[in-house]
């Protein structure tokens, strides 16, 4: 899978850990029907263990990206929220259009019009 974003959990799985090649499956597991119940006990094991780091990592720190268009400054109106900056990039449609990163559950504090990290992709001017 390409352009994960950077908040996408690392393979707990190295093959610097777990060296053995696929073709060494079968001389250990010589069974094909072992072999199969295995495999299949296996990937229901690691889909667990994937899904649980996936939706811990979303859960906690996930990133994401807002895009709004400026009405009357500081006024703008909400456009859409994506997962990849470059979505929400190509989400803008001329220079009132920004962006800007949200962390998913974390609450933004100040009152404070500057939004970190938030800018004009089409016009390349920070916010």
């Amino acid at each position: 899978m390409s352009n994960k974003p950077s908040w996408w959990p690392k393979c707990p799985y190295p093959k610097s850990v777990f060296p053995m090649k696929e073709e060494c499956y079968s001389e250990i597991v010589p069974n094909s029907d072992t072999r199969t119940a295995l495999s299949g006990m296996l990937g229901r094991e690691f889909w667990n263990i994937a899904a649980e780091a996936v939706y811990e990592q979303l859960y906690n720190s996930a990133e994401l990206w807002v895009v709004g268009k400026i009405t009357h400054y500081p006024a703008w109106e909400f456009q859409g929220v994506y997962l990849f900056e470059q979505s929400a990039v190509d989400a803008c449609k001329d220079e009132t259009y920004f962006i800007g990163p949200v962390i998913v559950n974390e609450m933004i504090t100040g009152g404070s019009l500057l939004w970190p990290e938030t800018y004009h992709p089409l016009s390349r001017k920070d916010f």
